[in-house]
């Protein structure tokens, strides 16, 4: 039943798109960047030595902006510099070590990104993982789930230390969120109150058990993508010079979909009436998130999420639906406040109360 239902909210899901750009189909993160010239600015990338990372990276690059790919492989990520220079002739490409699960890795990539550059334009949350890996311990040394710390409260801060960049440019950033992000509980074998705010402050720090009804390991991957969702919007509300979208990739044969068994993403593309081909492959998956990196800001609509280029229903908008705009804003205003509560002090949150003090 719980499978049927999920069926059939991925099928209504696509029948509220609206396409305003037609990358539904087979249309690559090539394709989006055709004739586009970003001379000058500077991208940042999580994850970008594979999958869509990789694709969205090499797209940016032949745009002749300079790329900082912020990743964790040691090996992988400069191997992806290497490949991508050679293949775009663009030479300002650079690696700063990333490891989201750890605090202290983004806190330190930050103090090498500011000591590299004065701006970013455009910062690009692609990094993230479905399941964890055997040889890592649930909990990271934070005190957190993997699963949330990566998907969740990771991104949180590297955006919050990543802040003053942003305000200098008038900058852009793009989350990458999922679908799974409507059955946030399901996924991770909760009742349907997992979404309130003592529930997420609890579950940061714990990690659920068994297997799903979708035939994966239960987990916080959609809770924690349903938490981005809320903080897009609060970053879009409370920084008025910068611009926050997220984006729903659609079903996309990487490895982070590795997690998922074959008859699941069958299921789920027998009902994506309006994704072809279906799975996409990783660079049919980066096209919408390559769009939203550069497409101009007056054609994008600050706060909101995306799927196929265009403005998509997200569970924000759903919470609205119910609760009415006064305490949607609200909610996510406790859910960004908790997530800024959980990752401690950032040199965002320490530059604005000196110069406030001053």
């Amino acid at each position: 039943m719980a499978r049927f239902t999920i069926v059939m909210l991925v099928m209504s899901l696509h029948c509220l798109v609206a396409f305003t750009m037609d990358c539904s189909g087979r249309q690559t993160a090539m394709d989006m960047v055709s004739g586009v010239d970003r001379s000058g600015q500077t991208y940042v990338i999580t994850g970008g030595d594979g999958g869509m990372g990789y694709e969205t990276a090499l797209a940016i690059a032949s745009t002749k902006a300079r790329v900082i790919l912020a990743c964790r492989s040691a090996t992988k990520c400069p191997a992806a510099a290497v490949q991508i220079i050679k293949a775009t002739g663009n030479k300002n490409i650079s690696v700063i070590p990333l490891d989201l699960s750890s605090f202290h890795s983004i806190r330190t990539c930050v103090v090498a990104i500011r000591n590299a550059v004065s701006r970013v334009d455009v910062l690009i949350s692609n990094a993230g993982i479905l399941k964890i890996p055997k040889r890592l311990a649930a909990k990271t040394d934070d005190g957190f789930d993997r699963i949330m710390q990566v998907n969740f409260l990771g991104n949180h801060l590297l955006v919050q230390e990543m802040l003053p960049l942003l305000r200098e440019s008038g900058g852009r950033v793009v989350n990458v969120a999922s679908f799974t992000s409507f059955f946030a509980c399901l996924w991770g074998n909760y009742g349907p109150d997992c979404t309130s705010l003592l529930n997420i402050r609890k579950l940061a720090t714990k990690s659920p058990w068994g297997w799903n009804t979708e035939g994966t390991p239960a987990s916080n991957y959609g809770l924690a993508k349903y938490a981005d969702v809320f903080t897009t919007a609060e970053l879009a509300r409370r920084e008025q010079n910068i611009t926050a979208v997220c984006v729903h990739p659609g079903m996309t044969a990487t490895d982070l979909a590795k997690g998922l068994p074959p008859t699941t993403m069958a299921e789920w593309c027998l009902a994506s009436s309006g994704q072809r081909p279906c799975p996409r492959n990783a660079a049919q998956g980066a096209a919408t998130q390559t769009y939203l990196a550069v497409v101009s800001t007056e054609e994008l609509s600050d706060g909101s999420y995306y799927y196929s280029c265009a403005v998509h229903k997200s569970v924000r908008d759903k919470y609205f639906k119910k609760h009415g705009e006064f305490k949607t804003i609200g909610y996510q205003s406790s859910i960004y406040d908790l997530a800024s509560e959980l990752i401690g002090p950032t040199q965002a949150v320490i530059n604005h109360n000196m110069t406030f003090a001053v």
